[in-house]
């Protein structure tokens, strides 16, 4: 699958494009204001079309588990050194 019609699918669905290999996502615009800067992506098969919210989502539940974890992990280090 090319730029172009990966472009197309985003805009398409209304959604937008993850680039795996850095991470990064883009808007259909900023994705063409990418390729027109810097010519493109060196492995297109970290391309895929996606909804942000989604993606938003899953962080968001991500980080509240690693949260939940801390604060368990925190009490327990609390409680250790309330003892001493």
């Amino acid at each position: 699958m090319g730029e172009r019609s990966i472009y197309q699918e985003a805009e398409e669905k209304r959604q937008w494009i993850y680039y795996a290999a850095d991470k990064t996502w883009y808007t259909p615009a900023e994705f063409v204001e990418h390729i027109n800067n810097k010519g493109g992506f060196p492995d297109y098969t970290a391309l895929s079309v996606a909804d942000p919210c989604e993606a938003l989502n899953r962080a968001s539940k991500s980080i509240y588990s690693i949260l939940q974890r801390r604060d368990e992990f925190q009490k327990r280090i609390l409680a250790f050194y309330s003892k001493l």
